[in-house]
């Protein structure tokens, strides 16, 4: 838990990728502590479980998630949605604003 809390704080990634269900992990904290690190920028948390998504959607709700996979999906199919989410991102992070010209 220390070491992914670290990673979210020092490289402020834009996209969590997490199974529900992993040893030694506070999934809520987890999800908690990217959004914190994130400082107001956007950034989105996509979850893995085998378990389907009406078993655990609780858990999903609790995390805030914006988006869940089953595992049994293609790599292809994970690598279209993760695509598809940071596409997501870049659209909505807020544009730098142009210095005006002088004069």
């Amino acid at each position: 838990m220390e070491e992914a809390t670290r990673i979210c704080t020092e490289h402020r990634p834009s996209l969590l990728v997490t199974d529900v269900c992993m040893p030694n992990l506070d999934l809520l904290a987890l999800c908690r502590n990217f959004r914190a690190a994130r400082a107001g920028e956007r950034g989105v948390v996509l979850l893995f479980s085998a378990h389907p998504r009406k078993e655990i959607a609780d858990i999903i709700a609790a995390t805030g998630a914006d988006a869940f996979m089953e595992k049994h999906h293609s790599a292809a199919a994970v690598a279209n949605k993760v695509e598809s989410m940071l596409a997501d991102v870049a659209r909505r992070q807020p544009r730098p604003r142009m210095p005006s010209a002088p004069g």
